[in-house]
């Protein structure tokens, strides 16, 4: 049976099973970790993980919502930059999908396979409670983009869903075409950017 620990241990060994499990996923991804590496790393008791996390999922899914609030910060400073245009918005797109095609934890969430893994041990709620945090996090920055008349007059929950399918394909260059995968990223980027910025400055009402 594990000792109870004290609220700053707490703290102190779920900030480091958060830093070292990301270290561990990243390089063994998802079916390649187990908690005793994970308590390994940290130098506490698998009894003591379950009082943290229930399951290396659990764990997992705690870090991988760290790493899209780094993607939501980026995202609203390029919204909030001032003078947003076609271009700066893609280059901010550009940005994000190379980082989550580097990024071997946001491919969890990208990865069909990768993703089933993780969606068996999350309850349902919490799966669905995250895509609708994406949108809830969205809507006020592209409301008042829309207001001040610079963004197309999509619903957000649309223009949510439209970056995360850009995203979504660089999962896919076997499917497009590895040999021409980043040529269609970055026209499918311009063409998206512009749709969204230059549409909402012609008053495209969608």
């Amino acid at each position: 049976m594990s000792r109870a620990f004290t609220p700053d241990e707490k703290e102190r060994i779920r900030r480091a099973l958060i830093d070292r499990g990301r270290e561990i996923f990243s390089t063994r991804g998802i079916r390649g970790t187990t908690i005793r590496q994970l308590c390994r790393a940290t130098g506490i008791s698998s009894g003591a993980y379950y009082s943290f996390f229930p399951s290396k999922e659990h764990l997992l899914f705690d870090i991988l919502e760290e790493e899209e609030e780094a993607i939501r910060r980026d995202f609203t400073a390029c919204l909030e930059s001032g003078v947003i245009t076609p271009e700066s918005f893609a280059r901010w797109l550009k940005e994000a999908v190379s980082s989550a095609k580097d990024n071997p934890l946001i491919r969890c969430l990208l990865d069909e396979e990768e993703y089933q893994v993780l969606a068996r041990r999350i309850p349902a709620g919490r799966l669905e409670a995250h895509l609708s945090g994406d949108i809830a996090f969205a809507r006020p920055l592209i409301e008042r983009l829309q207001e001040q008349g610079l963004m197309a007059r999509y619903p957000p929950a649309v223009i949510t869903g439209l970056l995360r399918a850009v995203l979504l394909l660089t999962m896919h260059s076997r499917d497009v075409g590895e040999d021409v995968h980043d040529e269609v990223m970055d026209l499918l980027i311009t063409f998206v950017s512009r749709g969204l910025i230059e549409g909402g400055r012609e008053g495209d009402s969608g």
